[in-house]
């Protein structure tokens, strides 16, 4: 393939979303990852809010999304499409519903920026105008647009619940490393790697996360980091809750 560096490789079958800067890389020629018309995954190991607001070993959404690629003169454009953007749970009363059944109240949205392949001059040129290769991953790092992101609400059944004020990021906040310690001794009663849904459109402006304990008047400590896609971090936000 290094012979051909016009040459664009799509994945297949791979369910990975769109909306990761990951889902596109370039070296001697381009890779390009199209996710599933069905529903989609984000990488494993992340806990996920479902449909009731508690946190879910989950990794797939029922998002649907799929590419648009125009070719010029030149240049190749690839634009990145959610079918549907809409807030659903993978499974439905503990069954599998990945087949989510119109309507949708999405009409269609863009799950980010197109990529754009610069296909003109000679093949050491091509090369030379790859933009999505590793020398280019982005180093930059969320930031916390609030000054204070973190506050105590009350969750169900009167447990304590962490929200959590989106962070922002020039491509966007992939997760974020939550963990809640009793103030008093330390005691840990939550550490967590939540995975932000960022296929939803429009996003979320919070995220109530549940803390498993009463919200009784007992001090906790939370700490909070924003992670892109790249591994970049926000600086900790830290809220006493009680």
């Amino acid at each position: 393939m290094s012979k051909f560096p016009r040459a664009v490789y799509f994945s297949g079958h791979s369910h990975l979303n769109l909306n990761d800067p990951r889902a596109i890389h370039q070296k001697n020629f381009t890779a390009v990852n199209d996710s599933s018309s069905s529903y989609i995954e984000f990488d494993h190991g992340y806990q996920m809010l479902d449909a009731e607001g508690k946190l879910a070993s989950r990794f797939e959404t029922p998002t649907a999304q799929g590419l648009a690629v125009e070719i010029y003169p030149g240049r190749t454009v690839i634009n990145r499409i959610n079918l549907n953007a809409d807030l659903h749970d993978i499974y439905t009363g503990g069954k599998w519903s990945a087949n989510w059944k119109p309507p949708f109240q999405s009409d269609g949205t863009l799950a980010g920026r197109p990529w754009e392949i610069k296909t003109a001059g000679s093949d050491a040129r091509v090369v030379r105008n790859f933009t999505y290769t590793d020398a280019n991953r982005n180093r930059k790092a969320p930031r916390w647009t609030s000054s204070h992101p973190l506050s105590a609400q009350t969750g169900k059944d009167g447990q304590l619940a962490l929200r959590i004020e989106q962070a922002e990021d020039d491509e966007l906040v992939y997760h974020y490393n939550v963990r809640v310690t009793r103030a008093d001794n330390g005691g840990e009663v939550l550490s967590a790697k939540v995975a932000n849904r960022f296929d939803v459109v429009p996003a979320a402006d919070s995220m109530d996360i549940p803390v498993p304990v009463k919200r009784d008047g007992v001090k906790y400590r939370a700490e909070v980091i924003a992670v892109d896609a790249q591994g970049n971090r926000s600086r900790v936000a830290v809220k006493v809750l009680k």
